[in-house]
């Protein structure tokens, strides 16, 4: 076995485990992320409804108890939300393409 091969070998061999390892743990996180989509949907087309304002009015004529988790009811947290969400879409729209192309 020449030299050469011997490099190529310990060359590749951390690239397989590092792939190895993102593969499985994409795939871990896109299982979590699809059984929660029907979530990010619902909360999606929530954000910004006529429910929603409404929740938002009775929050600060403070009509909601104080024990009442109300994340759901703020501006920019919820936005970012939603644009993160679609944000990652298109990244794995454009990894997967990018794999698909070159594999």
């Amino acid at each position: 076995m020449s030299e050469k091969t011997i490099e190529r070998i310990k060359d590749m061999e951390p690239r397989f485990d590092k792939a190895s390892e993102v593969v499985c743990g994409t795939g871990e996180a896109l299982d979590a992320l699809e059984k929660t989509l029907p979530d990010i949907l619902a909360f999606s087309e929530y954000y910004g409804s006529e429910d929603w304002f409404e929740d938002v009015d009775s929050y600060n004529r403070g009509e909601v108890p104080g024990d009442v988790k109300c994340g759901v009811l703020a501006e920019d947290l919820p936005y970012d939300l939603i644009i993160d969400a679609h944000e990652l879409a298109l990244r794995m729209l454009k990894a997967a393409l990018a794999i698909l192309e070159d594999i």
